[in-house]
């Protein structure tokens, strides 16, 4: 069934066209002192508590009801088993979806076609990490034999950039520094310099498209008769 035929979904759609242009933030705030509790949890870790925080979206119980509704009726918990437990759902390239495995701290066994991915992905974690460690502290050496003290990153992603725009707004005295030949290359320093250069490489790119355009332009031209051109 396509998500637009769900009665659920419909259900929700009907009461977003009635009701969606009442909803006001503040207003919801103030006749309820209760909202942040009844639309927040807290998640107990090992490395400590998680705040969950959706009392500032646009909802309300009704909201969250039918949204729960409309999850249960789309398999949601039913999709999330079969990821847990290493099924392909991903459907689209026939595998399955293994983030879950990159964050599996507790090295909990994950089945994959009746082998566990937790050996092969714990020791490419490994090996990034000791990468990591060598870049800063400068035992990694470019080109120049110099160590390095600023990345470029060529993938823009939103999971990306969430993060570096996270990591940019922290307090810019960090404690913890290293320092590679009298220069000061922070932990979080590497990540913070691909904000800082995200500007410059995409202007980079756009010139790269903007000559491969022009020559495109000129080898079409060549074989463009005179009297039309």
């Amino acid at each position: 069934m396509a998500l637009t035929s769900d009665p659920n979904y419909q259900k929700l759609e009907q009461w977003y066209k009635a009701n969606a242009g009442s909803l006001n933030m503040r207003t919801m705030f103030d006749e309820d002192k209760t909202r942040f509790g009844k639309f927040s949890t807290v998640l107990d870790t090992d490395d400590g508590e998680i705040l969950l925080d959706f009392s500032k979206n646009l909802i309300n119980q009704d909201v969250m009801a039918m949204l729960l509704a409309l999850a249960k009726s789309r398999g949601v918990e039913e999709a999330r088993d079969k990821m847990f437990s290493g099924e392909k759902i991903n459907f689209t390239e026939g595998r399955a979806v293994l983030h879950i495995a990159l964050r599996n701290r507790s090295n909990t066994p994950i089945h994959v076609d009746g082998k566990d991915v937790m050996p092969e992905v714990n020791r490419v974690l490994d090996k990034m990490k000791a990468f990591c460690h060598k870049v800063r502290s400068g035992e990694w050496k470019g080109f120049r034999n110099k160590p390095s003290n600023s990345i470029v990153f060529k993938k823009l992603s939103p999971f990306v950039l969430g993060a570096l725009v996270g990591d940019h707004v922290r307090a810019q005295d960090l404690c913890s520094r290293c320092h590679v030949e009298h220069q000061q290359l922070r932990p979080v320093g590497v990540s913070r310099a691909h904000l800082n250069i995200c500007h410059w490489s995409l202007q980079l790119h756009l010139r790269l498209l903007q000559q491969m355009a022009s020559l495109r332009k000129t080898e079409v031209q060549k074989h463009v008769p005179k009297e039309v051109g």
